[in-house]
């Protein structure tokens, strides 16, 4: 009983001082020649030994810290949304691109089967009937018409 005083300082010592070594790094020649870092002390047979004091942490270190964590998580989530924005951006614009060459394409079509039209109208009934005439018009229409109702059917009808 009379040595439990002196049992709870030295405790309190110890812990004191294992406190104040665990921010220290220590560096060290190994036995091999190898310089060696570690926050533990080295053994006996370490050579050159120097102590890096560490910085002790407050409170308010650690309160920056969760801050600074926390800003970081937040610039991240920032830079995926615009990623997921940007690739949105470049989606859309790619359809369009597609959606405009397809259109581009539709009215040349387009434009190619009313000359068609136009020129069979104008063909003297010495080469064609008019009957032929007739049906040549009304094959070019339909066509023509199938491809302002459904572009991909006709296109998919009439790939070369």
């Amino acid at each position: 009983m009379k040595y439990l005083p002196i049992l709870g300082l030295i405790g309190l010592v110890l812990l004191f001082i294992t406190e104040l070594n665990a921010d220290n790094i220590y560096s060290w020649t190994d036995e091999n020649g190898v310089r060696q870092y570690s926050n533990a002390a080295p053994g006996k047979d370490a050579k050159d030994v120097k102590i890096i004091k560490g910085i002790p942490h407050t409170q308010d270190d650690e309160k920056k810290s969760r801050q600074r964590e926390a800003e970081n998580r937040a610039a991240e989530i920032e830079r995926e949304i615009e990623r997921e924005e940007n690739d949105k951006k470049i989606e859309a614009e790619k359809k369009k691109a597609a959606q405009d060459k397809l259109n581009k394409k539709i009215q040349a079509e387009k434009e190619r089967l009313q000359n068609e039209i136009r020129r069979i109208e104008q063909r003297s009934t010495s080469n064609f009937s008019l009957g032929m005439k007739k049906s040549r018009i009304k094959e070019y229409q339909e066509k023509l018409d199938l491809l302002e109702r459904s572009p991909e059917e006709y296109f998919a009808a009439n790939a070369p």
